[in-house]
């Protein structure tokens, strides 16, 4: 959280081109973050789904 307050202020301390350069960096680092939580969805799901079986304690 502290990340997302500096990176704000960040911004609203920069002019026009700088502050555009970094919101496009951060658009460029979400599209990524989101394709790789669609690339490894299946995992993920499969991950979850056995740590949810081990705390209901029916194990792997």
């Amino acid at each position: 959280m502290y990340f997302l307050t500096k990176f704000r202020d960040k911004l609203k301390n920069e002019k026009g081109d700088v502050a555009i350069e970094y919101f496009v960096i951060a658009a460029v680092i979400t599209v990524g973050v989101a394709a790789a939580l669609y690339t490894l969805r299946d995992q993920l799901i499969s991950i979850i789904g056995r740590i949810t079986s081990i705390i209901a304690g029916t194990g792997w």
